[in-house]
């Protein structure tokens, strides 16, 4: 439960006025000194649910940094605190701040910080190059970072007396205290950089599986967008494209306690894989990566990047309690705004919750250039004309090799049986179905196999698909992109369980899959329970018929329902273009 002081927990807001004047006037400004001393004042946006074991659910983290040693430092004096502020600080120094892991399973995704009752002020010249083409040449200019300091006792000193201090201060460069003010160097990492847009950091849950990486992940990452970054119209929209990703793990690393999470069992590879191909479903920069690139030395890297060594020093979350014996701080990064925290698992359903796919599909569309984007799919107009060009496509997932299953046993039969079902002969009672496949000739009915490895391909051809039919298992995610007036009928999960009594030897107990509660609550999409169409007469086959125990029983579902159902959505879908 929450400590008594959490009662008390507000925004910690920095006057505006204060932030603006000093984010805009540099510290010491002379033709002599082309040194521009930036302050990054320290702040942060948190919420709170119920009680919980984390201070807060989910933060926007101001200019907070990474030092060398893995912590994340946030510099943020105590006189901008409120209550018992010298109290206060101990107290953000001592919790978890938030949970940084798609599903709350371990301390893993504990994610803490730790504040330094100062504020901190960057050092930086310009430097100037020619970029010189066959038609053209271009001044760019690059900031070099030369160091740090941090200064005590600001908020209480008049701005015209910090300068005149730091006029004395940078004749030396030594710790300096003033009327009260202390300033103090603070050594920069030789690759420092300061990260100037914002950047969602968490840290990975089952990324070598679609599915899991999808729910647990990418949705996560959007619903910090949403709720810190709203937006109101398609250009800023795009500029949420230019946000950045930082994972907080190394899927390689079998040191780290609980590190087998970040993949779930599955190959590290594809974990790997699946975090760089769909982080770029959702922002156009390269996602990053925490790493011990040296042994007790930490940095943001581009993904992919491996920890060396063994995990002997602190690491990010789980700062040394002795402060006392810890080597002077090294700052190896900033960023202007640092977003963490888990509002609450997705993989139980989106409920209340559905804006986040609608969103993510948003995103996806935007980015990869597929046309129209979802918010033009309202515009009647729009989508007759989208409609009148397309193919007519059925999707049935089927098995490929690597598939473990559960999948549709008889996926074959049922694509004959809708193939036969657009046959000239079986439609000549159906006038909407023959103006359907006269506008088109003919409609695609295809076979869809799960991939090994994720392609933006696969969103591609999802926003095209008007009917799919799907397993329980990971091939029915795809779902996300489709859209809107779309449907897909989900298979049962059915369960086989060995029985000596039984006159068959085992008895099977089919139910509404879990992927139908998780995607139901899509709003585009009209997901169908298959046990909505026909919950009397499912049948099963038991993938292991010799298992004297629970095993997989894979659904027959029946092809002639399954084609009329079928028939009726593409009605539906296409019903605009037919009238």
């Amino acid at each position: 439960m929450y400590p008594s002081h959490f009662s008390v927990f507000l925004l910690a807001l920095v006057s505006s006025w204060l932030l603006g004047i000093w984010y805009l006037v540099p510290l010491v400004s002379s033709h002599d000194d082309p040194v521009t001393r930036k302050p990054l004042f320290g702040n942060f946006r948190c919420n709170r649910y119920f009680v919980r074991k984390t201070s807060f659910i989910t933060c926007d983290i101001e200019n907070i940094c990474l030092a060398t040693n893995g912590q994340f430092v946030l510099f943020h004096p105590s006189e901008r605190l409120w209550g018992s502020q010298k109290d206060f600080l101990k107290v953000l120094n001592s919790e978890v701040w938030t949970y940084a892991q798609g599903r709350v399973e371990t301390l893993r995704g504990n994610f803490q910080v730790r504040v330094i009752d100062a504020d901190l002020v960057l050092e930086h010249v310009k430097q100037y190059s020619q970029n010189i083409t066959n038609t053209s040449s271009q001044q760019i200019s690059e900031t070099q970072w030369l160091g740090a300091s941090s200064i005590s006792g600001w908020s209480n000193t008049a701005p015209q007396k910090i300068r005149e201090i730091f006029t004395h201060y940078k004749k030396t460069s030594q710790p300096f205290t003033h009327d009260g003010v202390t300033i103090t160097p603070i050594e920069l990492d030789s690759n420092f950089t300061y990260f100037t847009t914002p950047t969602y950091a968490l840290k990975r849950y089952a990324a070598g599986k679609f599915d899991r990486f999808l729910v647990d992940n990418l949705l996560m990452v959007v619903s910090l967008m949403m709720s810190y970054h709203p937006v109101s119209n398609s250009q800023e929209f795009e500029s949420l494209l230019n946000h950045t990703i930082l994972y907080l793990d190394d899927v390689f690393d079998k040191v780290t306690p609980n590190n087998e999470v970040a993949t779930h069992f599955s190959d590290p590879s594809i974990a790997d894989d699946h975090s760089l191909k769909m982080a770029s479903l959702i922002s156009k920069r390269p996602p990053l990566q925490l790493c011990e690139t040296k042994l007790n030395h930490f940095s943001i890297e581009k993904l992919p990047c491996r920890n060396v060594g063994a995990k002997s020093s602190t690491v990010s979350n789980h700062h040394s309690k002795n402060q006392g014996s810890e080597k002077p701080l090294v700052l190896q990064s900033c960023f202007s705004h640092l977003l963490v925290g888990l509002t609450a698992p997705f993989h139980k359903n989106l409920y209340r919750r559905e804006s986040v796919a609608s969103t993510l599909r948003q995103l996806a569309y935007s980015n990869l250039n597929i046309r129209p984007l979802p918010h033009e799919e309202n515009d009647t107009h729009r989508m007759i004309e989208y409609l009148d060009f397309k193919m007519v496509r059925v999707a049935i997932h089927k098995p490929s090799s690597h598939s473990h299953g559960p999948f549709i046993a008889n996926a074959e039969e049922i694509a004959k049986t809708l193939k036969e079902r657009f046959t000239s002969h079986n439609i000549q009672n159906d006038i909407l179905l023959q103006q359907l496949i006269h506008l088109r000739s003919s409609i695609l009915v295809e076979f869809f196999e799960f991939p090994k490895s994720f392609s933006h391909e696969h969103v591609n051809y999802f926003s095209t698909v008007d009917v799919f039919i799907t397993d329980s298992g990971s091939a029915a995610y795809y779902s996300m992109f489709m859209r809107a007036d779309t449907s897909m009928i989900v298979a049962p999960e059915c369960t086989s369980v060995f029985n000596d009594t039984a006159a068959v030897n085992h008895s099977s107990r089919c139910e509404s899959s879990v992927a139908f509660q998780t995607l139901k609550a899509l709003p585009a999409v009209q997901v169908i329970d298959y046990l909505e169409l026909d919950a009397k007469n499912v049948k099963c086959q038991r993938r292991d018929a010799s298992a004297k125990a629970r095993s997989i029983c894979d659904p027959i579902l029946d092809a002639q329902i399954m084609a009329e159902s079928v028939v009726q959505l593409l009605k539906k879908r296409y019903l605009k273009i037919l009238n």
